[in-house]
């Protein structure tokens, strides 16, 4: 926020923000309450003309007139290093967006630019598309975050238009793109053609969650794209909610991969139902490459419980304790007959090995041939986990009431865990 010292200071205002005498001052701090706020320490004075802040944060609630109060700002961008548009109620932003995108020629030293769906709504799709049509403006630009989660779904012409602007951003080295739900058959291929002209492009994060299903198509443009990335060392994939990622379309991925010799990290988030498929496929993936795979987050709730069995957990838990570093895991059965005690077993000797968890969910509820065995074995699981944060348990209506014992061996598994903030367990029958 802004200093005493640089309110009492004389306002220097540039002319497009209708504001020209010192009487209009009382107007002028009314909009820096809404929407901006300054972030460097020492700012000694507020002059608009020539913005001396670093960043421009519009992360309040603008309350009046949205596209007014951003088409005002429109001017202060000649030293800006950063901006980043979070607006939480822009209703109809379409002027205001478009008018700060038709001055990111004068952006000059811009090297941030944060785009957060929150801003981005249904309502700001004419301003949304003045952006994308402006970004190869940001010569200087070094780093773009994009999240483009809450627009309708995109269409491939609009998509054509954010592909033909990152084209033109040479200097690109991290991009962090979050998708939108997507109409056309070709919008992941088209975003991926962009991706091989940023030679010099670092670090890459990928969210995939609001695409759906990918194809094989889509992951071998992906693959392409990523083959002449020779400068990237950092890579990002989140495929949660993406249930089609199988054993093959990641090994259509290592192939786009074996040749990045600067790559040192690949992380991963998973959330699906072809679970098994996945994590055989990322196995094989980290053993083909010399970079280091972390899978940080992996989640399955399977539609169908026909087919699980103590085998399939087996299975899981074997593919996940390649990944030491994993940070959270849920598996959510319920209602899955075929499983016993035994599974749960297996999960256990695989908890051991995770001790790195933060969260760790388990639902088991209404599984009829689980016994208190099972569940004391998971408290066996627990005494690893030493950096557990958050734990949900869930073994309801199994096969028989929860003995003693197991209640005393979950007791057991969770002493001493300082680090334990939230925890539920539901263990009725």
């Amino acid at each position: 926020m802004i200093s005493e010292t640089s309110q009492n200071q004389s306002l220097s205002l540039n002319k497009n923000t209708g504001l020209t005498t010192q009487k209009d001052e009382p107007k002028m701090k009314k909009m820096i309450k809404y929407e901006v706020e300054l972030k460097q320490e020492n700012l000694k004075y507020y002059q608009i003309k020539n913005v001396q802040a670093h960043v421009w944060k519009f992360s309040e609630y603008i309350k009046e007139d949205p596209d007014k109060t951003l088409k005002s700002l429109k001017g202060f961008s000649k030293k800006m290093k950063r901006l980043e548009i979070a607006c939480n109620e822009l209703r109809t932003p379409n002027i205001g967006l478009k008018a700060i995108s038709k001055n990111f020629n004068r952006m000059t030293c811009l090297q941030t630019l944060d785009l957060y769906s929150k801003s981005l709504n249904d309502a700001s799709k004419v301003g949304t598309k003045s952006i994308f049509r402006n970004l190869k403006r940001l010569t200087s630009l070094l780093k773009i975050n994009l999240d483009l989660t809450r627009l309708k779904p995109a269409s491939d012409n609009e998509l054509k238009i954010l592909n033909k602007s990152l084209k033109k951003l040479t200097n690109l080295k991290s991009i962090n793109l979050k998708f939108p739900p997507l109409t056309g058959e070709k919008g992941l291929q088209i975003l991926s053609e962009c991706i091989q002209k940023v030679a010099l492009l670092q670090n890459m994060s990928l969210d995939l969650r609001a695409c759906g299903r990918i194809t094989s198509e889509d992951m071998e443009s992906i693959s392409h794209g990523l083959k002449r990335l020779t400068s990237l060392r950092i890579l990002d994939f989140n495929f949660q909610g993406s249930h089609e990622i199988t054993e093959s379309k990641l090994k259509t991925l290592g192939e786009g991969l074996k040749g990045l010799t600067s790559l040192e990290t690949i992380n991963v988030n998973f959330q699906g139902n072809n679970f098994l498929g996945f994590l055989s496929g990322l196995v094989a993936l980290k053993k083909t490459l010399k970079a280091n795979v972390f899978l940080w987050s992996f989640s399955c709730n399977p539609s169908d419980c026909s087919e699980i069995q103590d085998e399939t957990l087996k299975k899981i838990i074997e593919g996940l304790s390649q990944f030491t570093s994993l940070d959270s895991l849920s598996l959510d059965f319920p209602a899955c007959n075929r499983i016993t005690e035994k599974g749960l077993k297996s999960i256990s000797e695989g908890l051991k090995k995770l001790t790195s968890l933060h969260s760790l969910s388990l639902n088991f509820s209404h599984c009829s041939k689980i016994d208190s065995q099972g569940v004391e074995s998971i408290g066996e699981g627990l005494k690893m986990l030493t950096s557990l944060r958050t734990l949900n348990l869930h073994f309801q209506s199994m096969e028989s009431a929860i003995s003693a014992t197991s209640l005393n061996s979950i007791s057991e598994g969770l002493k001493g865990r300082i680090c334990l903030q939230s925890m539920t367990l539901d263990l009725s029958w």
